[in-house]
């Protein structure tokens, strides 16, 4: 029985490695025709396999770009709400929060820009995007709490930690730390407008 087992694990290490080279063959061939643009056949080539074993491990190309997208998710390792322990209050929660946000969105960058122009065009691209935003979108009232009812705080926040707000300072030459730190002070700024304004209100009612 005890080589019969060895025998298992080293047919699932195999058929592992052998999905892994057909994603990582996926993603290449994304770069160079698009995700619609890529067919089995191309991604069994580039892979070095039988195009059988791309469809016996992907049923559909769907399926494989799932695999993709899920394999860049755990990649670019979006923040929990774990990241805001022990934060020394609001302005230091503010802080942790863009600092990772803004990481994050370095970290996806390449795969933004990937994946940019079929975004919500490709079902598995779709469902990818909404994972993102599930995964992150916890952090942003775990970071303000109630003052992200402010609907003046709330557009602030979203507009100006959104990997396109990012993405154009970096362009116009800001480093990753320059536009992290421009960030947290203007949400700091806003956020203490918006604490001070509800603290009046309920000292007046």
């Amino acid at each position: 029985m005890s080589p019969r087992r060895y025998t298992m694990r080293q047919r699932a290490a195999t058929q592992d490695a052998t999905r892994e080279r057909i994603v990582a063959a996926a993603l290449d061939a994304y770069g160079e025709h698009g995700v619609r643009g890529t067919s089995m056949l191309e991604v069994a080539r580039r892979a070095g396999v039988a195009h059988g074993t791309v469809t016996n491990n992907f049923a559909t190309p769907d399926a494989l770009t799932r695999a993709v997208i899920a394999g860049l998710i755990e990649e670019i390792e979006i923040p929990a709400v774990s990241v805001l322990d022990g934060a020394a209050g609001l302005d230091d929660r503010i802080d942790r929060f863009v600092t990772a946000v803004f990481a994050c969105y370095d970290r996806g960058t390449a795969w933004y820009d990937l994946f940019r122009n079929e975004l919500g065009q490709v079902p598995a691209l779709v469902e990818g995007e909404a994972q993102f935003w599930a995964l992150i979108g916890p952090l942003y009232p775990a970071a303000f709490g109630p003052l992200l009812d402010d609907e003046r705080l709330r557009a602030a926040v979203f507009g100006l930690t959104s990997p396109g707000t990012l993405s154009s300072l970096t362009n116009a030459g800001s480093t990753l730390d320059d536009a992290t730190r421009l960030i947290v002070l203007a949400l700091q700024g806003w956020a203490r407008i918006v604490e001070v304004a509800d603290q009046g209100m309920a000292r007046s009612s």
